[in-house]
């Protein structure tokens, strides 16, 4: 659980206040909308 937490501070600091609404607001908008959100990746994290 600890290696989650620590790539997630590390992750933290890399992005911005501003791409975090971002995200936010589009997540929120389509959760109003009853929208489905595709999320993908390269699975490499461990984390999914």
């Amino acid at each position: 659980m600890c290696d989650i937490a620590d790539y997630i501070r590390r992750i933290t600091d890399k992005i911005s206040d501003e791409q975090v609404e971002q995200v936010v607001s589009i997540l929120t908008d389509a959760a109003s909308k009853s929208s489905k959100v595709l999320v993908t990746g390269a699975g490499r994290s461990g984390l999914v």
